[in-house]
């Protein structure tokens, strides 16, 4: 079982004061130091160089943190696979309508990324899945299983 930190730096703006980029690279740092596995940069609004840069000092913190752990925590690129290439992240996660896998694949080896390089995608329905799983996935990400705030009105929750 892995533990995965989705990042939205725009939630913590109303919860903790000061700048919404300074807040979220402390919770990368503390997740890091507390054992997260993998920390998922999405932050959909940001432009590329500002996504490389939070990618950069995202790797940056987490690696500071690690010292004396076992394993070391991975950062996951949301949708930006030329980031995560360039920044040297561990992975990039795709949308359902994002970057086909098999192409993502295809540039991941093009690029000469790291063998460990993980190519994730959010999938929305079963059929989503098995396509993903045909496609070469590392991972997936089902759901929403239950009705949440952020897709109300887009899709149906299917429930377990």
């Amino acid at each position: 079982m892995l533990l995965c930190y989705v990042t939205d730096r725009q939630s913590l703006a109303a919860t903790e004061s000061g700048e919404p980029r300074k807040a979220l690279l402390l919770r990368i740092e503390g997740a890091a130091a507390a054992g997260v596995d993998w920390i998922q940069i999405r932050e959909k609004d940001l432009s590329g160089r500002d996504c490389a840069s939070l990618t950069r000092e995202a790797l940056q913190r987490a690696a500071k943190s690690e010292a004396g752990r076992a394993a070391r925590t991975r950062i996951i690129v949301n949708d930006r696979l030329d980031v995560a290439l360039t920044e040297n992240a561990d992975g990039v996660h795709l949308g359902e309508k994002s970057l086909p896998v098999a192409e993502a694949k295809r540039l991941v080896v093009d690029r000469g990324a790291r063998n460990n390089f993980v190519i994730g995608v959010s999938c929305h329905s079963l059929e989503a899945a098995r396509s993903a799983a045909r496609g070469g996935a590392d991972y997936l990400f089902f759901g929403p299983v239950f009705a949440t705030p952020s897709k109300a009105g887009v899709r149906r929750a299917p429930g377990p």
